[in-house]
């Protein structure tokens, strides 16, 4: 999550969110979509969309710009990166990826925590075993009268 903004339009609240990906060659894409579904509104507006926080996306592609027209200028100008517009995004079932660490809520595990009360679990012993040198090749296979052995 690169950007996400609560705007009021004509319709009501909506997120407007913008997503960093890298494509092919490590070359960033910009990724933005409007939305207004009750579901992604409540998951930011309870601190689990934070800007920095890996997600997956699903949508469909509404269109792909390189060029914006600059008003005060009055000319075509380039992106500092593409950008690509979904409609009807979505966050998949197990698509909200890691939280920027100063981000992560205080209710999250944290590694290396020292759990209270935390008993070793009894070890028994192992019983000693008598190592036995291998026997020489051959000394198990059975031969003949002639020495050969016997397959």
């Amino acid at each position: 999550m690169s950007n996400v903004d609560v705007v009021e339009g004509q319709y009501g609240e909506f997120l407007a969110v913008t997503v960093l990906t890298n494509v092919a060659d490590d070359e960033t894409v910009s990724v933005v979509f409007n939305d207004s579904s009750k579901g992604m509104m409540s998951l930011y507006t309870k601190g689990w969309l934070p800007v920095g926080r890996q997600v997956t996306i699903v949508g469909h592609l509404a269109g792909v710009s390189e060029t914006y027209f600059d008003k005060k200028s009055g000319q075509t100008m380039m992106r500092k990166r593409p950008q690509i517009t979904l409609k009807e995004v979505s966050i998949p079932t197990g698509g909200l990826g890691a939280m920027p660490t100063e981000k992560a809520p205080a209710t999250a595990p944290k590694r290396g925590m020292v759990v209270a009360g935390a008993k070793q679990a009894p070890v028994d012993e192992a019983p000693s075993v008598q190592a036995e040198a291998p026997k020489p090749y051959g000394s198990n296979t059975s031969v003949d009268a002639n020495g050969f052995p016997i397959l």
